[in-house]
């Protein structure tokens, strides 16, 4: 068995144990009466949302695959995005992205493909950071100077991509590590890219901080949006670090901590529930038929 096995083993087993703890002071049966009780045409709104994040996603994916010089057409970058959503929720969170380097092997070398999956996640993470910070300035808490310093350490990490400094390594490991990172600096000198790039990932996660919205507003918890903006990248976050299946758990925990003064635990779990059944179950069942297909042809 190999290590993967024994990771996703590890973030089953971690997963489950979050909720039991969780269930030991959340009564479930009233987690489960209070989503059934959930505004239903919201909740709507916030499926059709989801429904346009793949396109999204694909849409700057394949900017970024385009400065790099490797241009797919769009359906197929559909095709190979779709086809990730399926691990999202099986998988320790986020590390599905790097499923497209398995899917596009023939046609993009490895290391390239990873860096545009690094790419596309330093975008994410960057934005959400500014996100919380502008959040944070109307609704400041201890945690603004870690998510400072934070924003800074990617803001480095544009510029070393940018000037390409060469580390104190192998030439090999350092030749490696330019791949990755010549697709940030290849959409970093494309200015133009670089803007649309931007746009498509703030759209990205606006749209994640319009859901939150909806769905504590589903819920008859009315909260501040700014307070949303500066809090719900945190439980974001906490969702990405790859310890639990999908980021369940970990996020959950921060919702019912960092929104406890507008809802009780079993109010701010259903958001939780809800934000990961959108957010990544939907689009896991859609991708279904996208990863057969995409897993035959391989």
């Amino acid at each position: 068995m190999n290590k993967k096995y024994y990771r996703n083993l590890a973030a089953i087993i971690i997963t489950f144990f979050i909720f039991y703890l969780i269930f030991k002071y959340v009564d479930i049966h009233q987690v489960i009466s209070i989503i059934r009780n959930a505004n239903q045409p919201i909740l709507g709104i916030v499926f059709l949302l989801t429904v346009l994040i793949p396109a999204i996603q694909a849409k700057r994916w394949l900017i970024i695959l385009k400065v790099m010089g490797y241009d797919l057409c769009y359906s197929e970058g559909v095709r190979v995005v779709m086809a990730t959503h399926p691990f999202a929720s099986i998988t320790p969170s986020k590390s599905s992205d790097f499923i497209k380097i398995y899917y596009v092997k023939d046609k993009i070398p490895p290391t390239k493909t990873a860096g545009s999956v690094l790419t596309e996640k330093a975008l994410d993470i960057s934005t959400l950071l500014v996100f919380c910070v502008i959040g944070s300035l109307f609704y400041p808490k201890p945690l603004t100077i870690i998510i400072i310093i934070l924003l800074i350490f990617f803001i480095i990490y544009f510029i070393i991509s940018y000037l390409e400094l060469n580390l104190p390594i192998s030439t090999e490991i350092n030749q490696k590590f330019r791949n990755i990172f010549s697709s940030t600096k290849l959409l970093m000198t494309d200015k133009k890219s670089f803007f649309i790039a931007l746009v498509y990932t703030i759209s990205l996660w606006f749209i994640a901080i319009i859901q939150s919205a909806l769905l504590l507003s589903s819920l008859r918890m009315e909260v501040p949006f700014l307070f949303i903006m500066a809090n719900m990248p945190i439980a974001i976050f906490m969702g990405q670090i790859p310890i639990t299946l999908g980021g369940m758990g970990t996020r959950d925990v921060s919702i019912i901590e960092l929104f406890s003064n507008y809802g009780t635990p079993s109010e701010l779990l259903a958001v939780g529930l809800l934000f990961t059944f959108f957010r990544y179950w939907v689009l896991s069942i859609i991708g279904i038929p996208f990863m057969q297909k995409s897993l035959i042809r391989h």
